[in-house]
């Protein structure tokens, strides 16, 4: 779409009141998805899209930012296109909008301001997408910096890459990896981080780059908390 038109219907002699300027527009999908004429919440879609040799080089682009230049090769990038995955991740969305608005809170807390030095800590994927143009990869529009949404790598087994592509992340409490912090999805900015947990097929890699809505951020700085999930349920918080 090249518009968005606003009305609303008047009664009387009141005259219309302009939207705040602040007001936040969350398109029902991404602008760039094949499936964007859709609605996902009548209309069932489940495709994975090859993306186009420019969306390629920028997802390379942001690896490259995000583990220090020491990325391998970026052979082929798919897009998820899911309208059961897609709503139930806007619907988890409006609840924790709906939660902070109860709380009178304006936004979460971002990662920067965890550890009381705004200056430094700032998401790496966020940067890179600051720097370049990604509205053809990535929404920024519907991404909502207040409540937490970053992107973020998951690195696993190509088996495991396709089953989060089919249904999601499913919690698996006799996981192999991911137990230091308790149990959970586990995602990270470093794409180093991401790979040192991917199991190798013919020589490739699987990575996933992941839409995540953390919300209120339970923060700490120990090498292994596996009681921390407890500590920020306790606390209200919605990721560690």
């Amino acid at each position: 779409p090249e518009y968005l038109v606003l009305y609303e219907r008047l009664h009387g002699t009141r005259p219309p009141e302009p939207p705040p300027k602040d007001l936040p527009f969350l398109l029902e999908l991404p602008l760039y998805w094949k499936n964007v004429g859709k609605n996902p919440r009548i209309q069932e879609f489940h495709d994975h899209w090859l993306v186009r040799p420019k969306i390629t080089n920028l997802i390379y682009r942001m690896a490259l930012h995000t583990s220090e230049n020491s990325c391998p090769k970026v052979q082929r990038v798919k897009r998820v296109e899911d309208s059961v995955l897609w709503c139930k991740y806007i619907n988890w969305k409006k609840e924790l909008a709906r939660q902070l608005e109860i709380s009178k809170m304006d936004r979460c807390t971002p990662p920067n301001e965890l550890d009381g030095n705004s200056s430094s800590g700032h998401v790496l994927t966020g940067e890179i997408l600051a720097e370049h143009d990604g509205v053809e990869a990535i929404s920024l529009e519907n991404m909502v910096a207040g409540l937490n949404e970053l992107l973020l790598w998951h690195g696993t087994s190509r088996e495991a890459a396709a089953a989060i592509a089919n249904d999601g992340f499913v919690l698996n409490n006799n996981a192999l990896h991911g137990r230091r912090f308790g149990n959970g999805v586990y995602l990270a900015e470093d794409l180093r981080k991401s790979l040192s947990y991917c199991k190798e097929a013919d020589g490739v890699k699987y990575v996933l780059l992941c839409r995540a809505v953390c919300g209120e951020m339970f923060y700490t700085e120990q090498q292994t908390h596996r009681d921390a999930p407890e500590r920020a349920r306790e606390q209200g918080r919605q990721s560690v």
